[in-house]
Order: C-alpha cells, then sequence, then structure tokens
C-alpha cells in the first residue's frame, strides 16, 4: 500500500493496523515520516510504516520510489492518492501563473504520475486498488469560495475516477472517489513553496 502526502496520519495509522505494509510518501520532511513510523511501532501495529521522499510531480521520482518499493514489499497492492492542497484562497481574478502551476503539479500531475506508475503491477496480476481523495470543494460552491481554481482540479479528479473505473474494473482494479470537506490546516511536506500566499493543506 502507498499512501502519498504527509497529512494521511490517519490513513497510514488504519491501514497499518490492519496488517498492510504502508509506505508513506513525502516530498521534503523525512522527520515527519519517521515520525508515524516509530507511533506505529509505539502501538504495536502489525504492519510495517516506510517513509519514502520523492516529489510526485516528477515521474522520474515516482519510478525511483517504486523500485523501492519493489525492493522492500513487493508490488504494490494498493494506491492512495491523498496528496493534495491550495495556494492561500483568494478571488479568481488574482490567481497567479505560479499557484495554477503548483495546484496543477500537485493534485494533477502527481496523481497521473502515481497511477500510471502502479498500473504495472496492478493489471499484469488483475487486481489492485486505487483510493482518489478529492474535495467536497468540487461538488460545492460554497465550499470552494475563493479557490475556484484548487475546486476545478478535484472536478478533474473525480471525472478522472470515474472514468478510470470504467477502464480498469473490468481488468480487476477497482477505483475509489472520496470528497472529505476541510481538514485542519497544517504545515505539510507537500505546502507550496515560494508562491503568493502561504499553501493550505486540504488533502
Amino acid at each position: 500500500m502507498i499512501v502519498t502526502g504527509g497529512i494521511g496520519r490517519g490513513l497510514v495509522l488504519e491501514f497499518a493496523r490492519k496488517g498492510a505494509n504502508v509506505v508513506n510518501v513525502v516530498n521534503v520532511d523525512i522527520d515527519s515520516g519517521e515520525t508515524l513510523q516509530d507511533e506505529t511501532r509505539r502501538q504495536g501495529l502489525s504492519g510495517k510504516v516506510l517513509p519514502l521522499v520523492a516529489d510526485i510531480s516528477r515521474r522520474a521520482d515516482v519510478d525511483a520510489l517504486i523500485a523501492r518499493v519493489h525492493a522492500e514489499f513487493g508490488p504494490v497492492d494498493a494506491l492512495t492518492n491523498n496528496a493534495g492542497g491550495s495556494t492561500a484562497p483568494g478571488p479568481f481574478e488574482t490567481l497567479t501563473r505560479a499557484d495554477r502551476d503548483w495546484q496543477m503539479a500537485l493534485n494533477l500531475d502527481g496523481v497521473i504520475n502515481s497511477t500510471q506508475a502502479v498500473a504495472g503491477d496492478m493489471l499484469s496480476r488483475g487486481k489492485g486498488s486505487i483510493i482518489n481523495i478529492s474535495s467536497n470543494a468540487a461538488q460545492l460552491g460554497v465550499a470552494a469560495d475563493n479557490m475556484v481554481h484548487y475546486a476545478s482540479v478535484k472536478g478533474w479528479l473525480n471525472s478522472f475516477s470515474k472514468a478510470l473505473a470504467y477502464e480498469w474494473g473490468p481488468k480487476g482494479v477497482r477505483v475509489n472517489n472520496i470528497s472529505p470537506g476541510w481538514i485542519v490546516p497544517m504545515r505539510t511536506s507537500m505546502s507550496a513553496p515560494a508562491v503568493s500566499g502561504a499553501a493550505t493543506a486540504l488533502t
């Protein structure tokens, strides 16, 4: 099981509690991943947790990550595309190119890269599970207030999930989509550097 994103703590712990070996992918802050790894040991969970650093917006990084996962645990059975976020909320007319590109790289390119990277493992064996973490901002206008671009990108994820489920379902790979509400903002390894505002951790 691979879980991307620095705020997937609950996901990682629950998967490990169920006996899954979990690779928690962080972008820069390996300390947060190691802290989570220590916590699973303290709780005596049956699954192992391995934190690894990768920039999921770069396919080369993701391919290197998958090679490491293969060496440690073997083929990937499940992927949770949890990494996501937005830069500081603001009116759509003030959206900068830097903010726009960062959001698309993380929320869109990261999902594509990670999903394609595990495709071989899942499709060749006729089994697997993809879990995409979207946002209610893609469902409700009020939830997307001052976050039009982020909501739109997550709307893409909803469509992506439906289409891929239709394509891969008959091949034995399940694709599901979850749209949670607001998550308590925190500084994470996926926070946006050098953009117009501080990043907001959403998914």
